[in-house]
């Protein structure tokens, strides 16, 4: 925190540690669908998955599947997240 001119504390302006680890995030998740965010999670310390998705999930790539498409879709057409 810096201090203002009055003395009070204020937060940081500009890019800081914290904007470049969501930036980095965002731009994570941007290159991958939501089947990467259990990785992203661990990748970032996040104590759940939901979480991740809650903070992240609409920066995934718009090649998302919706829940019932889980259930049938073929795992060869989803990719390896580890090779992308």
């Amino acid at each position: 925190m810096e201090t203002g001119p009055d003395g009070r504390p204020r937060a940081r302006k500009g890019l800081t540690p914290h904007v470049g680890r969501h930036s980095r995030a965002s731009l994570i998740a941007s290159r991958h669908s939501e089947l990467f965010a259990p990785k992203l999670q661990r990748f970032l310390g996040h104590h759940s998955v939901t979480f991740t998705l809650a903070k992240y999930g609409s920066h995934f790539s718009h090649g998302m599947l919706e829940p019932e498409e889980y259930l049938t879709a073929d795992v060869a057409e989803l990719g390896d997240p580890a090779t992308t």
